[in-house]
């Protein structure tokens, strides 16, 4: 889906991964405008968020850590408005949401964005909190509330 939506809408794409359809797809989209990267290292994957457009989601994923790595990079994402990303996507400072889980519904959003009004330092300040330091400090400040009386257990 991802590869359909940006040929529909006229721009490049470069797929990282290897998995199973790897091979078949390379064959069904053999073209310049796609390019398929197969598995990279952490640093080439830091490196391709941040030079990126945006990153596209096409699929639902329980949270998406590939969302929040691009906007970490201060790069914006264009997902299906469906699982984690409606937690770490903020429409129109982060990126895009996609109500339709199509093709055309993906590439209309990507004709229609303007990706260079994204501020990219907002985007990062946005994905720091979801970092291992903001998730510890929550948990701790819950944990502390807890022992602290303020919330009082459930009973059965």
């Amino acid at each position: 889906m991802a590869i359909e939506a940006a040929i529909a809408a006229g721009l490049p794409i470069r797929i990282v991964g290897s998995g199973p359809d790897l091979a078949r797809l390379e064959a069904t989209y053999d073209r310049p405008d796609v390019v398929f990267l197969g598995a990279v290292s952490d640093a080439e994957l830091a490196d391709l968020y941040a030079g990126c457009l945006a990153l596209l989601v096409p699929n639902i994923e329980e949270f998406g850590i590939a969302a929040v790595e691009s906007q970490a990079a201060g790069r914006p994402v264009v997902a299906v408005n469906r699982g984690g990303v409606r937690e770490t996507v903020v429409t129109g400072v982060t990126g895009v949401l996609v109500d339709a889980e199509d093709a055309s519904s993906i590439a209309a959003a990507l004709r229609a964005t303007d990706f260079a009004a994204f501020d990219g330092a907002a985007i990062r300040r946005h994905a720091e909190g979801f970092s291992t330091e903001s998730f510890q400090a929550k948990m701790m400040a819950l944990v502390e509330r807890v022992a602290g009386g303020e919330l009082q257990p459930m009973r059965p």
